[in-house]
């Protein structure tokens, strides 16, 4: 089944207590951070990071004590303390690294499950991963972790092996006003417009519990009113659902002012509990600072989701993604990113893909430092590495090697994943800070009170 946008902004933002997500694509709902103006958000600029960032690896060749692996037999079953498990739906190539030597992990030839089991000597381990649907984009995702932080790896990618069952919503809309627009969104499913009242279709939502949001908009597309179906159970083709906004609230305006001047940013987008995103609000310097608050609609396990952003130079950016409880309206929002310190980090020449220098000490108004990301884009080649290094793992070191020399002499290494000498790379390295980790991969996932700074700084250099 595609993720749904909270576990893809999961994915991208959380180190979990109980798990590492690597994203390797998705689907489902809107990605709030791929909507934002944010410096999260993953592109070949200068100034982005990938929203599937992974952790990274250092990878260094010595060690000699193996490591016990095993197939685990159930997804519902915590590893072992000490145990970390590798979650491989989706993947069509995977490695890991224990003892600080790299192995190949038989992804076909694991349980149905597809989990892969071993236990680290001394706590620290690396997974790295390709997925099976992103043959063109040719993504390494790879991450660094301790048992202790990361029991459980994650894999984002996409299992395309079954096809999801999928379903019809559809129904009329009334009462959307003259010279303006509705919008019906739910599930996976794609959006429905209507410019005046009539019936509406969302086709090929999958099977199983989602929202269904109905909102209308003026020319200029800001948000009049909203209408949410909670919980709604898609187990058959449902042709009732009907949004009727004659005697729906109006939206309540509030100011959403991101300080630090021409460069900053903001979007505002409310989160529905199963996972829909829109947006609702933004600041920029071209006279949007509003956001707009939904009346008597909302349930515990909507939130608000805020992103501001500065990007006080070319290579260098800062943001602030705030998560508020929907329940309550928070009024007006003010928001200052210049406030989040640098990253200490460069490009290390003496072999491929070293950074050095790498350091970070959070700022008094900023939350804990919870893992460093390391982007690598070659866009003539369409290569992409991604690399995450949480705090546990990274210690006190200040120098990374994306460890491709290595993975590349693993079996099943494809050379069509090797970047190419003499051509542009660009990077990205991203501190993350949260006040907050997600809770277990087996119980309910609210973002609702997190904040999450990160600092980025990015350039590029010609792979020799």
């Amino acid at each position: 089944m595609k993720k749904s946008g909270l576990v893809q902004l999961l994915s991208v933002l959380l180190v979990s207590s109980a798990f590492v997500l690597i994203g390797c694509g998705g689907g489902g709902s809107s990605n709030p951070a791929s909507s934002s103006s944010s410096s999260t958000s993953s592109s070949s600029s200068s100034t982005s990071s990938s929203s599937s960032s992974s952790s990274s690896s250092s990878s260094s060749s010595s060690s000699s004590s193996s490591s016990t692996s095993s197939s685990s037999s159930s997804s519902s079953i915590a590893p072992a303390p000490g145990s970390v498990q590798v979650y491989l739906n989706g993947a069509d190539w995977a490695a890991y690294q224990s003892n600080n030597i790299w192995h190949t992990i038989n992804v076909n030839g694991r349980s149905a499950d597809k989990i892969f089991t071993f236990t680290p000597p001394g706590g620290k381990y690396g997974v790295a991963m390709h997925c099976s649907d992103s043959q063109s984009s040719k993504d390494i995702h790879i991450t660094q972790s301790t048992a202790t932080e990361a029991p459980i790896a994650v894999v984002g990618c996409v299992d395309n092996t079954t096809a999801p069952v999928t379903h019809t919503v559809s129904g009329s809309v009334t009462g959307i006003g003259q010279s303006n627009m509705a919008q019906i969104v739910g599930g996976t499913a794609n959006a429905a417009f209507l410019f005046v009242d009539g019936n509406y279709a969302l086709t090929d939502m999958e099977e199983g519990i989602s929202d269904v949001l109905a909102y209308t908009m003026d020319t200029n597309q800001n948000l009049l009113k909203m209408l949410i179906e909670h919980d709604l159970n898609v187990s058959k083709d449902i042709y009732d659902l009907d949004f009727d906004f004659n005697n729906a609230a109006a939206l309540i305006p509030h100011d959403f002012i991101v300080k630090g001047g021409g460069k900053s940013r903001g979007t505002a987008m409310f989160g529905s509990k199963n996972g829909n995103f829109i947006p609702i609000g933004s600041y920029d310097d071209k006279g949007h600072d509003k956001w707009r608050a939904i009346t008597g609609q909302t349930i515990s396990g909507d939130v608000y989701f805020f992103i501001a952003s500065n990007g006080d130079s070319d290579t260098t950016s800062k943001t602030i993604m705030d998560y508020r409880d929907a329940v309550t309206d928070p009024g007006n929002v003010t928001f200052d990113p210049t406030k989040i310190a640098n990253i200490g980090v460069v490009i290390g020449n003496s072999e491929p893909h070293k950074y050095v220098n790498i350091n970070y000490t959070p700022s008094a108004t900023s939350p804990k430092l919870q893992y460093y990301n390391i982007i690598e884009n070659q866009d003539n080649t369409n290569i992409s590495y991604s690399v995450r290094m949480t705090t546990g793992w990274i210690e006190n070191l200040t120098t990374y090697v994306i460890p491709i020399s290595k993975l590349s002499k693993l079996s099943g290494w494809k050379s069509e994943w090797n970047m190419q000498n003499n051509e542009q790379v660009k990077w990205t390295a991203i501190a993350t800070m949260s006040n907050s980790v997600s809770k277990s991969r087996y119980t309910s996932m609210s973002l609702a009170g997190t904040v999450i700074h990160s600092a980025t700084k990015a350039n590029s250099y010609t792979l020799q």
